[in-house]
This record gives C-alpha cells, sequence and structure tokens, in this order.
C-alpha cells in the first residue's frame, strides 16, 4: 500500500468518523492507524494523524467577520489546547484558502498570545515546558 493509498483510506475514515457530529469509535485515528499498521507492516500516525486534524479542522471553521475578530477567536480556540495544526485547518477554512502552522502561530503573537506557552501536540506538559527530567541515552 503506497502512502497515497494510505492517506485516501484515513480520509474515508476520517469523513464517516466526523460525519455528522457522531463519532464512530472503531474509525478512531488510533484505531485506523492499527488496522493500516498492521495491513501494511509499517508505522502510519504519520499519514493518518493529520488527516483527521485536516478534516477536524475544516469541519470548524474560526468565526469573525474582520481579522481582529478572527484572530481573538483563534486566541480562545488556542487557550482550549486545540492542535496547532487544527488550528491552521479551521483557520484556513474561514479564510478560504490553505493556512498553515507558522501563519497560526504569527496571528496568535499578533493577538497578543504566546504559542510558546502552549504544550497541547508536544507531550507531556513537564517536557513540553521543559520542567521534565531528561535521561540521557548514552547513560
Amino acid at each position: 500500500m503506497t502512502n497515497s493509498a494510505i492517506k485516501k483510506a484515513a480520509a474515508k475514515a476520517a469523513a464517516k468518523y466526523l460525519d455528522g457530529g457522531k463519532a464512530d469509535a472503531k474509525l478512531a485515528p488510533a484505531k485506523v492507524s492499527r488496522a493500516l499498521a498492521a495491513k501494511v507492516g509499517r508505522a502510519v500516525e504519520g499519514l493518518v494523524y493529520p488527516v483527521y486534524w485536516r478534516e477536524e479542522g475544516a469541519r470548524d471553521p474560526i468565526p469573525g467577520k474582520t481579522p481582529k475578530a478572527r484572530a481573538n477567536a483563534l486566541v480562545r480556540r488556542a487557550k482550549l489546547g486545540v492542535r496547532f495544526e487544527i488550528l491552521a485547518a479551521s483557520y484556513g477554512a474561514a479564510l478560504g484558502r490553505a493556512v498553515g502552522v507558522a501563519e497560526v502561530k504569527r496571528v496568535l503573537r499578533e493577538a497578543g498570545y504566546d504559542p510558546d506557552t502552549r504544550y497541547a501536540g508536544r507531550g507531556t506538559r513537564s517536557s513540553a515546558l521543559g520542567e521534565g527530567t531528561r535521561v540521557s541515552q548514552s547513560a
């Protein structure tokens, strides 16, 4: 199974998973990843999860009629702990064009919110904020 086929399978599952706001547990990202990985014999999370994030964000655009209103709504959603990838898809859906994580972070900074204080999608809170103990791999 090629990367393209894996992405298509993930998109089909994501569309069904997110259909009408009723999540189907058997089509959750982790279960789809495990099923596809078993089928192809390798890890596929890096192909599957971004599809779900993009779909989830596109289905929930950032509200607001003005750039300032959209920026404020983006800050509110960021404070909820939503992943940057989902925020980018939501912001892009509002603007009608593709938006990357870097642009979302720039808009957040311009709106007075420091995206580097967040830890959503960066592992545990303590390690994301540099509070955790690092163990040397050579020890």
